[in-house]
């Protein structure tokens, strides 16, 4: 990855960040949560960005599952489900899936993730779906996120999910600066932080 993506990442991360102090320690500030908004799509994007990069993508499905159960215990510290990094897995396998077979077997991840509960769930794994196949038209790829997004803030009453649209705008930016982070380093901040704040909300 250049040094482009791995400056979305860090802006994720905060994002992300923000979004979960929000969460746990001040849910009367809608602004934290509104930041937030910004993760998930970059980290979607970087997801759809890695299947197309990688030299192997079973040792990327094996790296993601691996930080899917080394998250999960933090995670179970502050909520129920199933941590982002599985979101982000079975996302990646459905891409996969669809290449490979182009058959309706592709969405049975949709099913999996439908029965189960997923963190972002079946919005999820459409974002993703939709930064794929829309990896060359960034119209369709706007409009397919607005009408998921619309469509995902109406039933699940959560009207600050809008604002991830603002993400896009950072993802099709073309910097011309960039910063360097370790991968490992990347998917090693979720689990940390989640075990931060799940011990600082436990010790307060």
């Amino acid at each position: 990855m250049n040094n482009r993506n791995d400056l979305l990442k860090i802006i994720a991360i905060f994002s992300m960040t923000i979004d979960h102090i929000g969460w746990l320690f001040f849910p009367e500030l809608t602004l934290l949560r509104i930041i937030g908004r910004f993760a998930f799509p970059i980290f979607a994007y970087q997801i759809t960005l890695g299947y197309q990069k990688t030299k192997n993508i079973y040792d990327y499905m094996l790296r993601l599952f691996v930080f899917s159960i080394i998250s999960q215990i933090p995670y179970m510290l502050l909520t129920d489900g199933l941590n982002i990094f599985f979101t982000l897995l079975i996302g990646l396998i459905m891409i996969y899936l669809k290449d490979k077979t182009n058959t309706i077997v592709g969405f049975f991840p949709l099913v999996l993730t439908y029965i189960t509960d997923f963190d972002y769930g079946v919005y999820g794994l459409l974002v993703i779906y939709g930064f794929y196949i829309f990896k060359d038209n960034k119209f369709k790829l706007a409009i397919s996120m607005a009408f998921l997004t619309i469509i995902f803030s109406i039933y699940y009453r959560i009207p600050t999910q809008a604002f991830s649209m603002l993400a896009l705008p950072l993802i099709f930016y073309e910097f011309k600066k960039g910063i360097t982070i370790n991968k490992y380093a990347f998917y090693s901040y979720y689990p940390l932080h989640l075990l931060i704040l799940g011990l600082i909300r436990n010790l307060t």
